[in-house]
């Protein structure tokens, strides 16, 4: 990691959830991308816009990717990267301590 975060503070905390989700993928990333894609499917049965079309696209894209690649498009800064975590598929990976520790560091980031 470079060290860099997203410049918008509404953008911070679902980086760092991603952040944890990353740094979980060596030890969990079979059980990280069935949660993934089982959230992405029912994610695709409610209707959305093309672009929300897309953005799920490119989940299930990085979800059938390596670990790193996942890693680094969840990562990825920018608009693309804070849209894509606005779609997250990861709902349910993380404990509520993990969370709370993810909102904590990005409220010192802030």
């Amino acid at each position: 990691m470079t060290g860099e975060r997203p410049e918008r503070r509404e953008d911070l905390f679902g980086y760092e959830l991603h952040l944890t989700v990353a740094a979980l993928l060596p030890e969990r990333g079979e059980e990280i991308r069935r949660i993934g894609l089982r959230n992405l499917a029912r994610q695709r049965q409610r209707p959305g816009s093309g672009m929300r079309e897309g953005w799920l696209d490119e989940w299930e894209r990085l979800l059938h990717g390596t670990d790193e690649e996942l890693a680094a498009g969840m990562l990825q800064l920018g608009d693309l990267g804070n849209d894509l975590r606005q779609m997250t598929p990861f709902a349910g990976v993380l404990t509520e301590a993990e969370r709370r520790a993810a909102l904590e560091r990005a409220r010192r980031e802030d």
